[in-house]
């Protein structure tokens, strides 16, 4: 079905970590053959201009902003991995509302508490995204406001490894 679609695409637009990266279907040990469309593109020759909005799920303002932006202007600015720098050019952590505490080392020690969640298994350091600011559920939240860490669910590596749980103290000396 992808290759029939493909064949007259002006862009391809892969929605979600495991359109874009493989995510939980592509983990380590998986049985299924599942690949990002990147990977699936390569190994059939598809020469189609594409965009990558990853998440878990992709906000909807990402995609339908992207679609506006592709139908009225064209193909929007991307970093190297193909997302729009409109939605992805800076981290979680830069963003987040709960910054001022990791700069200070204030930390959470146990989930509820106040303070940064880095040591709770934040992985918004290593995210990019507008979560923080975009919110979900219609401006309501964030999962950082929501008083859970970052997941890094827009992260190339979300759900590949087997040995990754979603939720993990992290050694604040190693990371």
């Amino acid at each position: 079905m992808f290759l029939r679609a493909s064949a007259n695409a002006k862009t391809i637009m892969a929605v979600g970590t495991c359109a874009v990266f493989g995510g939980i279907p592509a983990a380590t040990g998986n049985p299924t053959g599942a690949a990002p469309v990147e990977q699936f593109m390569r190994q059939h020759n598809l020469d189609v201009p594409w965009v990558a909005l990853p998440g878990c799920p992709a906000h909807p303002d990402w995609i339908i902003g992207t679609l506006a932006h592709l139908l009225k202007f064209g193909m929007p600015t991307l970093d190297q991995k193909r997302r729009p720098v409109a939605f992805f050019s800076r981290s979680i952590h830069a963003q987040c509302p709960r910054s001022h505490d990791y700069d200070n080392e204030r930390f959470a020690h146990k989930f509820g508490d106040p303070g940064c969640l880095h040591e709770l298994g934040c992985m918004g350091i290593r995210t990019l995204g507008d979560c923080t600011l975009r919110l979900w559920n219609s401006g309501t939240n964030s999962c950082i406001r929501a008083g859970a860490p970052c997941i890094g669910c827009t992260c190339e590596t979300f759900g590949r490894l087997r040995e990754t749980p979603l939720f993990k103290k992290v050694d604040p000396a190693t990371s």
